[in-house]
């Protein structure tokens, strides 16, 4: 299976996210950093292309979570 790297100028998918990301995708994802993300769990956005802001999921690479895992 090949993985594909997203870009600003990839072909997005008619899913109906974009529709719903001010409404539900991100509040629910400010929620979440809020509410659940701390010292005992974190959640880390491994994209170089996203939407979501690093205030709410910071953006990390492999090799920063490798370290962090040492």
């Amino acid at each position: 299976m090949k993985i594909r790297d997203e870009t600003q100028d990839s072909v997005k998918s008619p899913c109906g996210l974009d529709e719903h990301y001010e409404t539900r995708i991100l509040p629910s994802l400010e929620l979440m950093s809020r509410k659940v993300m701390g010292d005992d769990f974190m959640v880390y956005n491994f994209s170089d292309c996203s939407r979501i802001p690093e205030s709410v999921i910071p953006r990390v690479t492999l090799g920063e979570v490798q370290a962090m895992l040492q």
